[in-house]
């Protein structure tokens, strides 16, 4: 599976409609990636190596890999330090197409990364992520298409507007289309607005 970026350039935006989130909203997130837990401890160094290794690897081997990679972060006990390790190890490798396999791997691990994500927010209390940081969460989030995506999406519009329209476009179903559609006509960067344009020709071709 292979994930497209568009280059993202810097821009002076506002959230737009932002929705009300109640405490119940994050409790509900919180619960659906702890029942999909395990028993399994981390094994970080050992784990840190296969992440590394996969980025070596091409063809059928490279979707072994990642198979092997998620299937270690769902079943574990403790999979935040796994989708940690999976954040730092390919972030900080400076290979070209760090940010789509952290993506592709991210994607595909179920209910843990809305918990993750959750958690990441409440520990951070207010302080930035590098921008490539959120930036693989939010597109994460968009091609994982879970139920809770939109919201989270949402959630982190301030975070990187630019990686949430792409979100919107994984997504591709009506309602992200509609929103992709108010976001062009009301969103105040112009640089927005003409992304969720695009993105709107490209999910009716």
């Amino acid at each position: 599976m292979s994930t497209t970026t568009i280059d993202r350039r810097p821009s002076n935006t506002t959230t737009v409609d932002r929705l009300a989130f109640e405490p119940a909203d994050f409790a509900v997130l919180r619960d659906a990636g702890q029942e999909s837990r395990a028993t399994q401890a981390p094994d970080t160094l050992r784990f840190e190596y296969e992440v590394s290794n996969f980025q070596r690897t091409v063809g059928r081997q490279r979707e072994v890999v990642r198979s092997a990679i998620v299937k270690k972060i769902v079943a574990s006990d403790a999979p935040d330090e796994y989708i940690q390790t999976v954040i730092d190890t390919l972030l900080s490798s400076g290979r070209p197409g760090r940010l789509d396999d952290a993506i592709d791997i991210l994607a595909e691990t179920g209910r843990v990364l809305p918990q993750f994500i959750l958690e990441t927010l409440a520990q951070q209390q207010g302080t930035e992520a590098d921008e490539d940081y959120w930036y693989v969460l939010i597109r994460a989030v968009g091609k994982s298409k879970l139920p809770s995506a939109r919201m989270l999406i949402q959630l982190l519009w301030s975070r990187s507007p630019e990686a949430a329209v792409e979100a919107l476009r994984d997504m591709g179903d009506d309602d992200s289309i509609k929103r992709l559609r108010a976001i062009a006509t009301s969103e105040p960067s112009e640089f927005i607005r003409q992304m969720a344009a695009e993105f709107i020709e490209e999910c009716s071709e």
